[in-house]
């Protein structure tokens, strides 16, 4: 099968943008991930019971920014999750 020019270009611009969001993910979430022993799949199963909106960048400005909006955050995590398995 012989692709034309657009469908090629169309075919790298969807392999580029699939690598450039794997590489925010590889990015972001180890340090979402190490503040503080914080698990980044127990906060997205939290803020999708909760039904909260918050992204990444979001959490990150928590972190890097907003230290008590953090550790409320956190505690609101940790009981949701005492409440779930306790």
């Amino acid at each position: 099968m012989m692709l034309n020019f657009k469908s090629k270009k169309e075919l790298n611009q969807y392999k580029t943008r699939k690598t450039k969001r794997c590489t925010l993910n590889d990015e972001n979430l180890p340090r979402v991930n190490h503040s503080n022993y914080f698990i980044y799949s127990n906060f997205s199963r939290f803020m999708n019971k909760e039904k909260l909106l918050l992204n990444k960048s979001i959490v990150m400005n928590f972190i890097n920014t907003e230290s008590g909006s953090l550790y409320v955050l956190r505690k609101w995590c940790d009981n949701f999750f005492h409440r779930l398995y306790w």
